[in-house]
């Protein structure tokens, strides 16, 4: 990655630009790979031993995201506009 020095200051605008497209780009990658250490916990997760301790830790983590979820309140206002 680049700092702002390193880009040509000969042509203003191209400079930001160009940093622009280089943060969406790495977002871009990290986003990837996020979805595919997904894609790789959902394929390996039902196949592991129920002894494990990472699936283990990997279930009281799902039931504790579950039980926020379904404690959050719902405005009933944005939920009409969902609809």
């Amino acid at each position: 990655m680049r700092l702002m020095s390193e880009y040509d200051r000969s042509r203003p605008g191209e400079g930001v630009s160009s940093a622009i497209a280089e943060i969406i780009r790495d977002f871009l990658i990290f986003v990837a790979v996020l979805f595919t250490m997904l894609i790789v916990f959902v394929s390996v997760f039902p196949n592991m031993l129920s002894g494990n301790p990472m699936k283990r830790l990997l279930t009281v983590l799902n039931y504790r995201v579950g039980a926020a979820a379904a404690a959050a309140p719902i405005n009933p206002v944005h939920a009409e506009k969902a609809v």
